[in-house]
């Protein structure tokens, strides 16, 4: 609170404009953050209602949950994105799930899934799910994905390429080492991509095939 009040003192000695961005600050964000909570949390509670049978809150551990709620709370304050606080969402029910249920994944899993969400731009975010749908397609369904097919709609190779690499860094997908063909034209064209389990795991059961053709953020 300290270091907003100063930033929105120092905006204010910015003649014309300062005055206006600081108002805008002091109305708008607070009610954003507030609005992405109530948001996530929303989602939570339909999921719960749905999945209601599938639920043990006996066989919960209140520190390994109450370490985990602070993480996808920390998320949700910091993104007005509504496919990242369905994740959010999506996460903490997960972690609700009766042991031996099909879907259940590992707290620690979870917990490195909610740093992906936190530490991931949007549109890398947007490029997994592409990744992953392509992958389903092409060559036999063997992980394979051709770069210039997922990235067609971004129009700017080397941004593609940046956003790629996000996700490798995750783990999320591989990006191979550099081709002994390249064209100068387009000199990511060979380069090897690969979706793999941990990231087909994440849009699976984080970005549920029911969100995938929802999840659409602009490339830019």
């Amino acid at each position: 609170d300290h270091a907003l009040a100063l930033g929105k003192a120092l905006l204010e000695l910015v003649p014309g404009i300062g005055g206006s961005i600081s108002t805008l600050i002091s109305d708008y964000v607070p009610t954003s953050t507030e609005k992405s909570i109530r948001i996530a949390f929303e989602n939570f509670a339909e999921r719960l209602d749905t999945l209601r049978e599938r639920v043990d809150t006996k066989s919960i551990d209140p520190d390994e949950f109450a370490d985990l709620f602070k993480k996808c709370l920390w998320v949700a304050t910091n993104t007005s994105r509504k496919e990242k606080l369905a994740a959010v969402a999506a996460v903490l029910t997960n972690s609700v799930l009766k042991k031996g249920d099909p879907e259940k994944l590992p707290i620690g899993k979870l917990d490195y899934y909610v740093r992906c969400l936190d530490a991931l731009s949007a549109p890398s975010l947007c490029l997994l799910c592409d990744a992953y749908r392509l992958s389903r397609e092409e060559r036999g369904g063997n992980g394979r994905v051709d770069f210039d097919r997922l990235t067609a709609s971004i129009g700017d190779d080397d941004y593609a390429m940046g956003l790629l690499m996000e996700l490798h860094g995750f783990n999320l997908l591989s990006v191979g080492s550099a081709p002994t063909v390249t064209y100068a034209s387009k000199p990511y064209s060979n380069y090897p991509i690969r979706m793999n389990q941990l990231g087909a795991q994440f849009v699976e059961r984080i970005f549920s095939q029911s969100r995938l053709s929802t999840f659409r953020p602009a490339h830019t």
